[in-house]
């Protein structure tokens, strides 16, 4: 997923990443793990609508001007092994905690990154790098990749892995909302109807969670 951010464009990246629950949901549906049921299919459709409303900021236009390449291709190949790792969390499992079931995961995921990235790691000047890039580093690692991995695990072992993604369609109205408190730039009235859409979606799915438990 890294590497199709080279060329990606944000918003075609973004677009691409809505795909993410119902890949998770149809990888479900289809390996015999789990039945796609119609409410949630419907929910999740909600969802991406909301989310790629505010997206491309409830302008057709600019969905139409939307440019999929090699970085959006290589990017969708990353959210559909995401996909499949929320799925096959609950079938893997053999009885191990969230956090040691994370730690391998970390651990060989970082073997792996090593085989493939040691020789941009050798020629990267490490000492010469900003204080912005080493703190983007540690977030990544902390925030967007340790926490973010421990928290799908514990998620997808008590609710589907298709509802677990279903909540990454909030994403894009945090971040408009964030923007607003951070920086003065409130959501427009598209953003807002996106965000009803989603927490529309979102609600149902914790109402259908409830509704099973």
């Amino acid at each position: 997923m890294f590497e199709g951010l080279k060329t990606a464009g944000s918003i075609s990246m973004s677009a691409v990443f809505t795909l993410t629950p119902l890949l998770t949901g149809l990888s479900a549906h289809f390996l015999g793990y789990q039945r796609l049921r119609r409410k949630v299919f419907f929910a999740i459709l909600l969802g991406a609508i909301g989310s790629l409303w505010i997206i491309f900021e409830g302008s057709s236009q600019n969905l139409l001007s939307l440019n999929i390449g090699k970085g959006e291709l290589i990017f969708f190949a990353g959210c559909f092994c995401h996909a499949l790792y929320a799925v096959f969390i609950p079938v893997l499992n053999r009885g191990e905690s969230s956090i040691i079931q994370t730690f391998g995961v970390l651990i060989f995921s970082s073997i792996i990154v090593c085989l493939f990235g040691v020789k941009p790691m050798i020629e990267t000047n490490w000492l010469n790098l900003s204080s912005l890039v080493i703190l983007t580093i540690f977030y990544l690692a902390i925030f967007a990749t340790a926490i973010t991995f421990f928290l799908i695990q514990f998620s997808a072992r008590r609710i589907s892995g298709t509802k677990v993604m279903s909540y990454t369609y909030a994403i894009p109205f945090w971040v408009a909302l964030s923007g607003g408190f951070l920086l003065g730039s409130w959501p427009t009235t598209e953003t807002m109807l996106g965000g009803i859409l989603i927490a529309t979606a979102l609600i149902f799915l914790m109402r259908d969670d409830l509704g099973n438990s």
